[in-house]
């Protein structure tokens, strides 16, 4: 597809063709990706796998005109109004040839889309879903209650100012000897050009969510009732204690651990443990709060 075959003559002030829609930082070769600050604009103008630009007319004067190119006032708006187009067309498929492995165990009430790749000797409980263009890997135990590729949190506004839920159409692969406890829910990536992806030997606690294009390493554990939002990275060997939230594009590095109750709205470096609301390093917090404590005990009548 080309950007005149969307955009009016004028709009575009470069053309070219693209094949998905995306981020900035898409891994997706021919990806068009919208730009609402400068710091996205160059990064998707370094980008390869960016082959198209949506952005302001003011930004796009500081990018030269090597990709296809579109100028106009709302970007972010222009982006899901291309993507609800392309949608409703049934244009935004990923690829997947869709399988069921040997020796899997799956209860009657279950729920496996026909679009969905099942490897072997997987175990999916009761009342469990798993919908388009997820790929499960073998020797992945899911207990009931399993949602795997639903729908996410995220919206736009048209023109008259009215909100519109945005239609995720990309997938999400699940690793080897993986387990997702009961009620625990993976959330399909918004487009295809990064799926949301869980690695090798992850567990995934009761009631825990993982949003989407988030990106879980191998051995990780994220503890019950987590939140793990949008584009999210945790890396190996991390644990995430009971109830956290980790912020929408937190890394947490490898080899961390988040303490029950946090919440993290900042990186997390190499063997880093934090805690707290916002979480901080952990003896830093428990030091504060022996402070704090001492302090009561001294100003009690």
């Amino acid at each position: 597809m080309r950007l005149s075959d969307l955009f009016a003559d004028g709009e575009y002030l470069c053309d070219a063709e693209f094949e998905t829609l995306g981020q900035s930082d898409s891994l997706y070769p021919g990806t068009l990706a919208y730009c609402d600050s400068i710091f996205h604009l160059r990064r998707a103008d370094e980008n390869p796998n960016v082959n198209c630009l949506l952005s302001t007319p003011e930004l796009v004067k500081q990018v030269c005109h090597t990709k296809g190119i579109v100028a106009c006032d709302s970007p972010r708006r222009r982006f899901f109004d291309i993507h609800r187009q392309l949608v409703k067309n049934c244009l935004l498929e990923p690829e997947l040839i869709p399988a069921i492995g040997e020796n899997c165990s799956i209860h009657p009430t279950a729920s496996i889309s026909e679009r969905a790749r099942i490897g072997d000797n997987v175990q999916i409980g009761a009342y469990s879903v798993v919908h388009d263009h997820v790929d499960v890997g073998s020797n992945t135990f899911i207990d009931s209650g399993v949602q795997i590729g639903a729908e996410g949190l995220l919206y736009s506004k048209d023109s008259s100012d009215n909100i519109l839920h945005v239609r995720h159409q990309g997938g999400v692969r699940i690793g080897r000897h993986c387990a997702l406890l009961s009620n625990s829910v993976v959330v399909r990536s918004v487009h295809r050009g990064l799926i949301t992806s869980i690695g090798d030997h992850c567990v995934i606690g009761i009631a825990a969510n993982v949003g989407h294009e988030a990106q879980l390493e191998k051995n990780v554990v994220i503890s019950n009732h987590c939140v793990i939002a949008r584009a999210a990275r945790i890396s190996e060997h991390s644990h995430i204690g009971t109830s956290s939230v980790i912020r929408e594009y937190v890394h947490v590095d490898s080899q961390a651990q988040v303490k029950p109750g946090s919440v993290v709205v900042d990186n997390v470096a190499v063997g880093q443990a934090v805690s707290g609301n916002y979480a901080v390093n952990h003896r830093s917090h428990l030091r504060q709060h022996m402070m704090n404590r001492n302090q009561c005990k001294v100003d009690r009548p």
